[in-house]
């Protein structure tokens, strides 16, 4: 009888440790899946690949020059528009950059583009730019096309310092980066942030 007893305290004591390791696993595992690290703006892409990303969202480009008036300048030269490029990911000959424009009328956010350079084309991922001030990847999720989240900045109240906020995750679906839901344990380590 004693050797059951012994048996059954073990059978349940290896159940709880195994519990254990388990939670733990799991709370890891959430961490990483939430895991958002900001696109470092310091690519150098050719200057060859400058300039197809640059004709390749040159329309979309030339839509947020009107929207913003920043043609009504007369020292506004479009050709001098500074771009900043940050890798978002990449696989094989074909990567998808964070295309930055920090234009003043914008304040504290830039113009923000994700855009797909293959050896055959450019593709801009949005369809139009998002406004923030960078953009974030969900390191769990590798590969070229990561979930993005963009980080914007305001004014929400009169006299207040600028409130940092997200413009929600981005995941690729479809041929295109399209607004989807967050999982709640990330919107708030992204709240953290």
């Amino acid at each position: 009888m004693k050797r059951l007893g012994w048996i059954i305290n073990m059978f349940f004591l290896c159940i709880l440790l195994y519990g254990h390791a388990l939670s733990a696993q799991l709370q890891t595992g959430n961490q990483a899946t939430c895991a958002y690290p900001t696109v470092k703006f310091t690519a150098h892409p050719s200057a060859a690949i400058q300039q197809r990303i640059r004709r390749g969202m040159d329309a979309s480009l030339k839509v947020l020059i009107k929207e913003t008036s920043a043609d009504d300048d007369p020292d506004f030269d479009p050709k001098k528009i500074v771009l900043e490029f940050g890798t978002v990911g990449s696989e094989g000959q074909s990567q998808v950059y964070a295309v930055r424009w920090w234009p003043r009328i914008f304040g504290h956010n830039a113009a923000i583009w994700v855009i797909e350079v293959t050896p055959h084309s450019v593709r801009d991922l949005l369809g139009a730019s998002q406004t923030g001030y960078t953009v974030e990847t969900n390191q769990a999720v590798t590969g070229k096309y990561p979930e993005i989240v963009f980080r914007s900045s305001g004014f929400p109240e009169q006299g207040s310092g600028p409130r940092v906020g997200y413009s929600g995750c981005f995941q690729y679906r479809n041929g295109l980066y399209r607004v989807a839901a967050c999982r709640p344990e990330c919107e708030k380590a992204m709240d953290a942030n």
